[in-house]
């Protein structure tokens, strides 16, 4: 595991996403800086998403975004605060006829962090009395890929423009019918990074061969939010199984402010 070890060093310190988050912050105060001063203001970012505490840069309540978006567009929603017991908790997923598998999440977090599936009464009753702070409950939306859509509007601009798009998937490798399991981890450019905590808790399978073709969902305790394939493109641009085909305004506001429909396939 020497190399491996060397190997992972090295790639943690060539690849900017591994880096702490200080030293990143460190860098960008820098950039945050000469903003703040063009700008006049040290909390310039504000403008940037009006509606949202803080312009949605650190420490915004999802549930208060949520609450700007019309219902048809978001997974449905209930925020649970720090204490409720469970009694409490199931009364709200019964009057909102909610259906196991759900999804816990605090409603101030950052990179997938505290996000937990529900799948039953038992594991809701487990997360509920250990929270200490307000979470959210979301129903499983059943769709297999997702992405995130960069949009920009300025005020004075009646249609905005996407300038990139960021496919984000589970931790996975794939069998080829003559390697282990813990070979495919150790050749994937993702899963080595993570392979002590993998051994951890793939020790058992680890040698064995997996069947050509088959998907092993790593399963960390929280998805693979590293960007797989980040992209700029201009809303016509292509690139693996996403196109943005289609951006145009719903006619609706969201607290004064217009938001978009955006098409992808």
């Amino acid at each position: 595991m020497n190399f491996y070890k060397v190997h992972l060093w090295w790639y943690k310190k060539t690849h900017w996403e591994y880096w702490h988050t200080r030293t990143i912050y460190v860098l960008l105060f820098w950039a945050w800086l000469y903003l703040a001063i063009k700008n006049r203001s040290l909390y310039f970012f504000n403008y940037g998403n009006p509606s949202f505490k803080f312009g949605g840069f650190a420490m915004c309540s999802k549930k208060e975004i949520y609450d700007l978006i019309p219902a048809q567009w978001i997974p449905k929603t209930i925020k649970i605060i720090a204490g409720s017991t469970y009694e409490t908790t199931c009364s709200e997923l019964k009057k909102n006829t909610f259906k196991f598998p759900i999804v816990l999440k605090p409603d101030i977090g950052l990179k997938g962090l505290g996000v937990k599936f529900i799948a039953d009464d038992a594991e809701l009753f487990t997360a509920i009395s250990n929270i200490s702070q307000d979470h959210l409950l979301q129903e499983k939306i059943p769709y297999t890929n997702e992405v995130g859509i960069f949009y920009i509007r300025y005020p004075d601009q009646q249609n905005g423009s996407c300038t990139g798009m960021v496919h984000k998937d589970f931790l996975k490798v794939v069998g080829d019918g003559c390697s282990s399991l813990g070979q495919l981890i150790m050749n994937d450019t993702r899963a080595f990074v993570h392979y002590e905590k993998l051994y951890t808790l793939w020790n058992v399978q680890w040698n064995d061969i997996i069947e050509k073709d088959k998907k092993n969902i790593l399963a960390l305790l929280q998805p693979n939010l590293a960007v797989n394939d980040l992209i700029a493109i201009d809303g016509q641009g292509i690139k693996g199984n996403y196109r943005v085909t289609k951006i145009k305004h719903t006619g609706d506001t969201m607290a004064n402010e217009w938001y978009s429909n955006i098409e992808v396939d």
